[in-house]
């Protein structure tokens, strides 16, 4: 089984961290696939990619906590970083090239803020 975990930093997406490595000792083998996603801004005029530089550096440092705490649970994670212009579809690509999506199980832990879109996307591809 395959556990993907969108993290963002908060404190919730390292809740998921923990509970998707709890999921993976008791379902083995069982691998996690943490993955950070950041927003491309080409959209912007000239200081524009300072902007993106930093969205990236918040999503390296996003991913980097989650291994961290992964890695405290004693699991090795797969660890994925993404930028696109929707976070929902990057997660959803991400699930889709990491085979995460299997007809007996499916575990998607992701913070609150972004299920609703995240739903959304899922269920239309």
């Amino acid at each position: 089984m395959k556990i993907l975990v969108p993290v963002d930093g908060s404190a919730y997406s390292l809740k998921a961290v923990e509970t998707a490595c709890n999921l993976a000792k008791s379902n083995p083998p069982s691998e996690v696939v943490l993955l950070a996603v950041y927003l491309s801004l080409f959209d912007l005029e000239d200081e524009g990619h300072f902007v993106a530089d930093k969205l990236k550096r918040q999503a390296e440092n996003a991913l980097n906590a989650a291994k961290a705490k992964a890695q405290e649970k004693n699991i090795t994670p797969v660890a994925l970083i993404a930028t696109g212009d929707s976070t929902a579809d990057e997660i959803v690509d991400a699930a889709k090239k990491e085979q995460v999506r299997d007809a007996a199980r499916t575990y998607l832990l992701a913070p609150p803020a972004s299920l609703k879109e995240l739903a959304v996307n899922w269920y239309e591809r």
